[in-house]
C-alpha cells in the first residue's frame, strides 16, 4: 500500500504534490518512507531556524509553535518532533479513530486550526463533527499540510492550485506540476535566507487573478500542445487563516474559456500576446514601450481579469481583443465564449471587408466621418440610417453588386438568439474587421479605434 495519494482537499493534496516535488519522485504513490523521512527534516529545520520563513507561514499556521514569539528554538523542534515525524511507526495514535484524509490510517491528533488552515481553534465546538473538537488527521496527513506552504505562491496571501485528480494517467497532474514550479521558486528563496537574514520569501503583489492565469499560462506553454487540456477545472485557492479573519476565495476560469486559452495560444498567439502586453498595470510616465517583462511580475493585468467575467462582458472584452487587429482571435473568441456559428461569423468578416471597400471607395477625405458614424451609432436607427445612405450612395454609381444581402442584414443584426443586443455586437464586429482591412490597405487607422466606454451603450 502506497504512503501517499490524493484525496480530494486542496491544501492536504497541494501538500502531498509538494512532498512528491520535495522527493523527485513522478507521483505521489512513489514516495516512499525514506523520503517522508527527508523532507520532514528538512521542513523542521526550515521552520525552527529561519524567522523570514516562520514570518511567511504565520498566516497558514495561526498559533502553532513554529510561528509564536515566545517558543525558543528547542520548543520548535520538538514540536517539530510531535507534528512532522508523526507517520513514524511506533508513534501514539487515536485508538480506534482513522484519519478523516486517509481513512486506511489511524489518527494522531484531533487537528485544529494550528494545524489546517480555516479550523476552529483548539477550544471551540461549534460544527464539530460527532461531537469531538477538531478532526482526526494521521501523521502522513500532518506531514502534507506542513509541506503545503512550500507548494503555493504568495501574492499577497497564499494561492494554491488544486486539479481534482481524474485517474487518467495520460492527463498530466497539474497539482504536482504547479506545485513543483512553486516549490522551485520557494526553494530558492529559502536558500538565500540561509545566506542572508534580510531575505524574504517572495511575494508577487496582491492581484491574485492576474497571477493565477499567468500561471496557467506559463504551464501551458512549458507543456507539450497534447497536454494543454490539462489546465482544464485547476481551481486557484487564495487564503489566510490570520487572526480574527480568516478567509477563503476561489479562482476559476469557465472551461470555455480554457478552451479559448488554448486556441489563441496554438493559432492566434502573436496577436494574443499583443493583446495581454496592451492589458499590463502602467506606472506614471511608462508606456507599453517602455515596459520591462520583469516589472509586469507583480503588476495587474486588465485582460487576464476580464477572462473571469466572460461571457457576461463579452463587449469590453471584444475590444480589447480588436487592438490585435487580427479576424482569427475574434474568430476564436466568437467560437469559443459566444458559441456562435461559422455562417454568422463569416457574415460579419464579409460585411467589414465589403464596408471598408466602400470606405476606400467612396468616402475619401471623409472617412474617418462615416467610421465614426456606424462603429459609435447609439441606437439600431441610427445605425441603419448610416448603412442606408451608403447603399443609396452605390446605387447612384451603378455599382452592380449590393452592400449587403437582406439575408446577411438579419444574420448580422436581427438574429433572435443568446440574449445579447445583437445589432450592437455587430455593429463591434464589423467595425473591428473594417480596421483590420483598413490597416492592411495601408490606411492610418491608429485614430479609429474603438476604446472601451467609447459607444456609451445602455444594454452592454
Amino acid at each position: 500500500m502506497s504512503l501517499l495519494r490524493y484525496t480530494g482537499h486542496p491544501f492536504v493534496d497541494v501538500g502531498v504534490a509538494t512532498i512528491t516535488a520535495m522527493s523527485r519522485q513522478a507521483k505521489p504513490e512513489d514516495v516512499t518512507y525514506e523520503d517522508l523521512e527527508r523532507v520532514a527534516q528538512r521542513l523542521k529545520e526550515d521552520y525552527s531556524t529561519l524567522k523570514p520563513l516562520r514570518n511567511h507561514i504565520s498566516s497558514i499556521f495561526l498559533n502553532s509553535w513554529f510561528v509564536q514569539p515566545s517558543k525558543t528554538e528547542q520548543d520548535r523542534q520538538d514540536y517539530a518532533d510531535a507534528v512532522l515525524f508523526a507517520f513514524r511507526a511506533g508513534q501514539a495514535i487515536l485508538e480506534g479513530v482513522n484519519c478523516i484524509f486517509f481513512p486506511e490510517k489511524a489518527a494522531v491528533i484531533y487537528a485544529h486550526r494550528q494545524h489546517l488552515p480555516l479550523l476552529n481553534g483548539a477550544d471551540i465546538w461549534n460544527f464539530s463533527p460527532l461531537g469531538t473538537i477538531g478532526i482526526p488527521v494521521s501523521g502522513e496527513a500532518l506531514l502534507a499540510i506542513h509541506a503545503m506552504p512550500y507548494g503555493c505562491t504568495k501574492c499577497g496571501y497564499p494561492l494554491a492550485f488544486h486539479q481534482l485528480h481524474s485517474g487518467d494517467s495520460s492527463v498530466r497532474d497539474m497539482t504536482l506540476y504547479l506545485a513543483n514550479r512553486n516549490y522551485r521558486e520557494n526553494a530558492r528563496a529559502i536558500h538565500q535566507m540561509r545566506q542572508d537574514e534580510s531575505a524574504q520569501m517572495p511575494n508577487w503583489g496582491g492581484f491574485k487573478r492576474t497571477r493565477y492565469v499567468e500561471a496557467l499560462l506559463q504551464a501551458r506553454r512549458e507543456i507539450q500542445r497534447h497536454q494543454a487540456n490539462a489546465l482544464h477545472n485547476i481551481t486557484g485557492y487564495y487564503f489566510t487563516n490570520y487572526g480574527p479573519k480568516p478567509m477563503l476565495e476561489l479562482i476559476r476560469v469557465k472551461n470555455n474559456v480554457a478552451d479559448f486559452i488554448d486556441d489563441v495560444e496554438q493559432d492566434a498567439s502573436d496577436a494574443w500576446r499583443r493583446v495581454v502586453w496592451q492589458g499590463w498595470q502602467l506606472e506614471k510616465g511608462e508606456t507599453t514601450a517602455t515596459l520591462s517583462s520583469e516589472a509586469t511580475q507583480t503588476r495587474r493585468n486588465v485582460v487576464y481579469e476580464m477572462l473571469f467575467d466572460l461571457p457576461e462582458n463579452a463587449l469590453p472584452f471584444l475590444r480589447r481583443l480588436a487592438v490585435a487587429r487580427d479576424w482569427s482571435l475574434i474568430q476564436i473568441f466568437l467560437e469559443r465564449i459566444l458559441l456562435m456559428d461559422a455562417e454568422r461569423i463569416e457574415t460579419y468578416r464579409k460585411l467589414g471587408d465589403r464596408l471598408a471597400q466602400y470606405i476606400i471607395q467612396y468616402e475619401g477625405g471623409a472617412m474617418r466621418k462615416f467610421y465614426y458614424d456606424f462603429s459609435r451609432s447609439k441606437s439600431h436607427t441610427q445605425l441603419y440610417r448610416v448603412l442606408r445612405n451608403a447603399w443609396e450612395r452605390m446605387l447612384k454609381a451603378e455599382e452592380k453588386e449590393p452592400l449587403f444581402t437582406y439575408e446577411e442584414f438579419v444574420l448580422a443584426f436581427e438574429h433572435p438568439s443568446d440574449g445579447y443586443s445583437q445589432w450592437q455586437l455587430g455593429r463591434d464586429l464589423i467595425s473591428f474587421r473594417m480596421l483590420e482591412v483598413l490597416h492592411k490597405h495601408g490606411v492610418d487607422a491608429s485614430q479609429l479605434q474603438v476604446e472601451d466606454g467609447d459607444t456609451n451603450d445602455e444594454n452592454e
